[in-house]
C-alpha cells in the first residue's frame, strides 16, 4: 500500500474489509479485519495499531511499510458424539 504519508495510507484503507500490517525498522504490528468491529474509524484504527507497534500515536516516517489483507471466516460444526452407555 502507499505509505509515503499517513493520509495516503488512510485514503487507501477500506474500513471493515482490510486487515493491516505496518512495519518500520524491525518493529511491526497487525490488526485483523475484525478489529474494525471495535475501532470503526480509520484514523483511530491506525492510531491504535501504531501504539501496538510501540510507536507514538502521532508517529510517521516516509519509510513505514504497510500491507493490507483480507480474511475469510468459516464456521465448523463438530460431529455429534455418543455417550459410552449407548445414549444419544
Amino acid at each position: 500500500m502507499p505509505s509515503q504519508s499517513e493520509p495516503a495510507l488512510l485514503d487507501e484503507l477500506r474500513p471493515g474489509v482490510d486487515g493491516l500490517v505496518i512495519a518500520w525498522r524491525g518493529g511491526r504490528a497487525t490488526f485483523l479485519p475484525k478489529v474494525w468491529q471495535t475501532i470503526p474509524d480509520a484514523r483511530e484504527f491506525l492510531r491504535h495499531l501504531k501504539i501496538k507497534a510501540g510507536w507514538r500515536d502521532g508517529f510517521w516516517e516516509p519509510d513505514v511499510e504497510a500491507w493490507r489483507y483480507e480474511t475469510e471466516t468459516m464456521a465448523m460444526q463438530r460431529p455429534a458424539t455418543r455417550l459410552r452407555n449407548g445414549g444419544p
